[in-house]
């Protein structure tokens, strides 16, 4: 590969880059396939490597059960399999967690890749493979987060770019969620019960946290308000602390409502009929994925793109790789946030 100089990458050393992935189908029998394709599909769409969880927790047999037919009628049809996916809304603005990115990076590309392997795989039992149905949900979600709609759009756009810079656009689309939702949201959703405010356990204030906009808060200050916030006692909070507790309740009782609302009028049933309704966290009747590869839970709008001493892709937290201080990072001619950061080992790789 050529030589990245001051640290920035110009488009076809990008497009180089993008290209190692050494992605081949795994070893799936693909005489199997042929003998019975739809078993083939779901024994590599459950497999360890694809899916986040137990098979119990999901309850594998009445997943097969539920979707059996829808995906029969795919291949009767010689269609590829169809699966949906909500994610990818924003760079979630976590200053600790991206920095100051705020579009898509080697992250989400780390996961174009995953998704990249899993079209290969299930070519190998089914020639047309999946096409996966990306349903961005950050303008859906922003104003929950304090997140300006104008930014997701700009997260879309470059996203988009990425689709076509990995060659992803071939068998992945996006769709903007609010635009599905179309005549069923008229405003943005409204908390029903004023309780739900104060509603919530521990996790989902830690959550709501690790989402809300804390570009506000002063840099020097915001490790140790983001770690009161997750262990102290709330009646101690003061200060910036103090507000932040009262915009991490209100995001997460706006959150509730628009999940709630989401609930009542999901569009994927009618807008994909025949479509499998992939997650990116465990839950009872629904494919969980894993987004980077097996063990790896850090979605990649919650970090940042690395490529490690070794060359592979990781998704790690910007604050991370700062107090570390092994990483560098690295640009694309005329951006001024990293695309992503590579491990002072490598600097020779490149």
């Amino acid at each position: 590969m050529n030589a990245v100089t001051h640290g920035t990458l110009d488009s076809a050393t990008l497009h180089e880059l993008l290209s190692t992935a050494n992605l081949s189908p795994r070893a799936t029998a693909s005489a199997e396939g042929q003998r019975d394709p739809v078993k083939a599909i779901f024994k590599v769409l459950l497999s360890s490597r694809v899916r986040k969880g137990s098979l119990a927790a999901m309850d594998a047999e009445g997943f097969v059960a539920r979707h059996h037919e829808r995906l029969a009628a795919r291949l009767a049809r010689n269609e590829p399999v169809q699966l949906t996916l909500v994610g990818f809304p924003f760079k979630v603005p976590n200053p600790l967690k991206v920095g100051g990115r705020t579009f898509p990076d080697l992250a989400e590309v780390a996961a174009l890749m995953t998704l990249a392997q899993l079209q290969l795989d299930v070519q190998r039992v089914y020639a047309p493979g999946i096409e996966v149905v990306i349903l961005h949900d950050g303008a859906y979600i922003a104003n929950a987060f304090g997140v300006p709609r104008r930014e997701t759009y700009e997260y879309t756009r470059y996203f988009r770019w990425l689709l076509q810079a990995t060659g992803a656009d071939v068998f992945v689309r996006c769709v903007d969620l609010v635009c599905l939702l179309g005549s069923e949201q008229r405003e943005d959703p409204a908390p029903k019960d004023p309780r739900r405010a104060n509603g919530g356990d521990t996790a989902t204030f830690r959550k709501t946290l690790g989402m809300l906009n804390l570009r506000w808060v002063r840099p020097e200050m915001l490790p140790r308000v983001y770690e009161q916030l997750q262990h102290d006692d709330p009646a101690s909070f003061t200060g910036d602390a103090a507000t932040l507790y009262r915009e991490v309740r209100q995001s997460m009782a706006r959150y509730a409502a628009c999940d709630d609302f989401l609930h009542r009028f999901d569009p994927r049933p009618r807008a994909y009929p025949e479509a499998i309704h992939a997650t990116t966290r465990p839950r009872p009747g629904r494919l969980a994925l894993w987004l980077v590869r097996r063990g790896r839970s850090l979605l990649p709008w919650h970090g940042v793109g690395v490529l490690d001493r070794t060359g592979r892709i990781e998704v790690r937290h910007a604050s991370e790789l700062q107090a570390e201080g092994e990483y560098r990072p690295v640009f694309i001619e005329g951006e001024t946030t990293p695309f992503f950061y590579r491990h002072a080992a490598g600097d020779d790789a490149l």
